[in-house]
């Protein structure tokens, strides 16, 4: 059984994250965007960090690099985030309190994936999916959050091995669609396995940036030109 959540964030989150990101300053990230020219848009940005951590869809932009002096003289470099991604990771530092640390101290035995609000829980049976479910509404209720109702369910890993049907057999997680498949074992042999595959909406998120490029539309433009354009998307 795996036991997938994906936690609702509340804006009021998202505000209490920002006030701490303005008290610690600190510069503008690789957009050149101070906290005043984030404050401009304020309502606008805190929005869009908010709807995409709520949806899931939230990915950080890449930090500016600098260097700075070590005491020996010597130059180290250091990454800055942008005020928004620095807003979102005060957001995921308290799902870590609230999920994170307390997994590890009252369920250790059951292993866990989470990436910013979407986790993972792998348990061994049913009932232990129900009862790990039923206590983290409760630790979240206290800590003034709680489960995404619809994206909150108990999703049963069919394969060779574990033959039954259950209601949910499949969960998307980082852009992959798990679900049971045929695989081919080294003897040719076809079994039901459990796996991973881009998902549909990953997939089609793919397609409408590819055709975003227009490349036939650009004809003067050689291979060379369009693989560094596309190449930094490609390798990720």
């Amino acid at each position: 059984m795996e036991k997938v959540k994906s936690f609702i964030i509340s804006t009021r989150q998202v505000w209490e994250a920002y006030k701490c990101v303005k008290a610690n300053r600190g510069g503008a990230g690789i957009d050149n965007q101070s906290i005043v020219d984030f404050e401009e848009d304020i309502t606008n940005n805190l929005y869009k960090i908010w709807n995409r951590m709520s949806s899931g869809s939230y990915f950080p932009p890449p930090v500016a690099r600098i260097e700075i002096p070590k005491g020996d003289g010597r130059m180290r470099p250091l990454g800055i985030p942008t005020v928004g991604d620095r807003v979102a990771q005060m957001v995921v530092k308290h799902l870590h309190y609230v999920f994170d640390h307390w997994m590890q101290r009252i369920y250790s035995y059951v292993p866990f994936e989470r990436y910013a609000d979407d986790a993972v829980c792998h348990c061994r049976t049913e009932l232990l999916a129900k009862q790990l479910k039923a206590d983290l509404e409760s630790r979240f209720g206290e800590c003034g959050l709680e489960l995404h109702p619809e994206k909150t369910k108990i999703v049963y890993c069919k394969d060779e091995d574990r033959k039954g049907d259950y209601p949910v057999m499949k969960f998307d997680f980082l852009g992959y669609t798990f679900r049971p498949r045929l695989s081919r074992n080294r003897r040719g042999k076809f079994f039901e396995n459990f796996t991973p595959a881009i998902s549909n909406k990953a997939a089609k998120a793919i397609r409408q940036k590819v055709r975003s490029w227009n490349w036939q539309l650009r004809p003067g433009d050689t291979l060379e030109d369009l693989a560094i354009e596309c190449n930094p998307i490609v390798q990720g």
